[in-house]
């Protein structure tokens, strides 16, 4: 599945093609809502926040990963690009790395264990609770921040609090972030991961 077409199409849904998306970005400043179809839509949104620090962690788009003004007022510190062609364009100025979520399958195979899907995720929400602990934010991103994004914002809460389960954990993003939408091997991947929490 081509997930950067999947973004396109949300895109299209929201009347934004990736050029008037950025013209409007660019028009309307730090933070905006764009409210079409019944859709409302932003850059980036804080899915977590943590309790001592109030750090976030955020899930956004393609262009919050370059805003140096809101990333810099937002405190974020890290950021995490969840696709494989959007260039890191902080890396010289914030800790950026890559988490290829939609090539899982790939590196884990069909079937993970518990103990192989836990671990696939571990390294990365450790630097993301590493840094909210010490008051930086982190912003995690894809084109669009719904489908991959999404779904690591999800596995993310997920970690953070499994008592819940995935539905609820996506009814409550999606009341912050309407737009996260995990599809297709994601999902799948995410309703793996939250079984394997509960093993």
């Amino acid at each position: 599945m081509d997930f950067d077409d999947e973004a396109r199409k949300l895109f299209e849904v929201l009347h934004l093609l990736p050029d008037a998306q950025r013209k409007m970005y660019n028009a309307l400043g730090k933070s905006f809502t764009i409210i079409s179809n019944g859709y409302s839509y932003e850059c980036k949104d804080a899915v977590y926040k943590h309790q001592e620090t109030g750090a976030c962690l955020y899930i956004g788009n393609e262009n919050s990963s370059k805003d140096r003004e809101t990333l810099a007022y937002k405190g974020i510190a890290r950021i995490i690009n969840c696709t494989e062609t959007i260039p890191l364009y902080m890396e010289n100025e914030i800790v950026c790395s890559r988490f290829h979520i939609s090539n899982w399958m790939r590196e884990l195979g069909r079937n993970p264990s518990t103990e192989t899907l836990i671990a696939y995720f571990q390294t990365a929400f450790l630097e993301i609770d590493s840094a909210l602990e010490t008051g930086d934010s982190v912003l995690v991103h894809c084109l669009a921040g719904a489908h991959r994004a999404g779904t690591f914002g999800v596995c993310y809460v997920l970690y953070k609090n499994p008592e819940l389960n995935f539905v609820q954990v996506l009814a409550i993003l999606k009341t912050i972030r309407p737009i996260i939408n995990p599809i297709s091997l994601l999902k799948e991947l995410a309703l793996m991961y939250d079984k394997s929490l509960k093993a």
